[in-house]
């Protein structure tokens, strides 16, 4: 992948980044099954807008933009990155070329989302929004998370007709989110899919709300770390890795 990678760069100075194609092993939970089903999407080939998976960027792209990855963001830091890229007048290339084959986590479907939101990865959706806020590329972010943030609408509009206690408007209420059940139930020939689909949603909801509200630190700033120096290091060393 890297000669054939370094090649495509080499001979388009107009792209900044390109990746190859992804497979993927058997899910062992809900998430991972739905990411399978949706490989191509995740991982288009051709020209996208950024390269899930990370991919082969070009240095002088990476620092006419300032800086690599955010380190507000607990996910999306891909997306993020193609959108700044994308900003900045470069383009992203995902080749046919084999590039990487994605390991699933074997924990069960609930246990996954509990370490999902104690990592933080449920709020990367309103962290990469919170980010973009007041900035030119906040639509192409609007656009990376539009899933998330129609169903995070929908369920305040719901919340707001529950406390209604008016029962016809209930039942309408509701009607989206049955008809959404039925459908994904449908297609994954599963009624259990399609609940653990709406679960998968409502938390990413919940965690949109939470990484909306999480405070901004300026990505530029180098961050607060302490290096230890192994017995095994040689102390002359020691501000190479520093």
């Amino acid at each position: 992948f890297l000669d054939t990678a370094v090649a495509f760069l080499e001979t388009h100075p107009e792209y900044a980044g390109v990746a190859g194609s992804v497979e993927m092993d058997d899910a062992a939970n809900y998430e991972f099954k739905s990411r399978k089903q949706r490989l191509h999407l995740i991982y288009p080939q051709g020209d996208t807008d950024h390269l899930g998976g990370g991919g082969l960027y070009r240095r002088s792209a990476i620092e006419k933009i300032g800086y690599l990855t955010n380190l507000n963001l607990h996910g999306y830091e891909e997306a993020e990155l193609g959108i700044r890229l994308q900003a900045a007048g470069y383009k992203l290339h995902r080749l046919a070329a084999p590039y990487f084959s994605h390991a699933s986590y074997t924990m069960p479907t609930f246990k996954m989302l509990t370490y999902r939101w104690k990592n933080g990865f449920l709020w990367a959706p309103g962290e990469l929004l919170r980010n973009c806020w007041g900035k030119k590329h906040f639509p192409a972010a609007l656009k990376i998370v539009r899933n998330e943030l129609i169903f995070t609408l929908y369920i305040l509009v719901l919340i707001i007709c529950l406390l209604s206690f008016n029962p016809g408007v209930i039942i309408i209420a509701l009607l989206p989110l049955l008809a959404f059940i039925a459908l994904k139930a449908i297609k994954n020939k599963s009624l259990r899919d399609g609940v653990q689909s709406v679960i998968n949603l409502s938390l990413f909801s919940a965690g949109m709300v939470r990484g909306v509200i999480n405070p901004v630190r300026d990505p530029l700033k180098q961050p607060a770390v302490t290096v230890s120096n192994p017995k095994h290091i040689q102390t002359e060393h020691e501000n190479i890795i520093r």
